[in-house]
C-alpha cells in the first residue's frame, strides 16, 4: 500500500525520464512475459552505471 502522499507510477516513470530510454525490453507486469529479461537489463545497466548516469543526466 502506497502512502497517501506518493506519487504515481506514472509521475514517477516521467520525472525519472524512463520513456527516453530506448533500449529496454517489453514486458508485461500482468502475464509476467518478459519480467526476467527486464529485470536481467535492469541489473545490467546498475551495474555498468549506465542508468545512474542517464538519470543523472535528466
Amino acid at each position: 500500500m502506497d502512502l497517501p502522499d506518493s506519487l504515481s507510477s506514472v509521475k514517477v516513470s516521467q520525472m525519472m525520464g524512463l520513456e527516453n530510454i530506448k533500449s529496454k525490453p517489453a514486458s508485461n507486469a500482468l502475464t509476467g512475459e518478459g519480467l526476467k529479461e527486464g529485470v536481467d537489463w535492469l541489473q545490467g545497466m546498475l551495474s555498468d552505471g549506465c542508468l545512474i548516469l542517464m538519470l543523472a543526466l535528466l
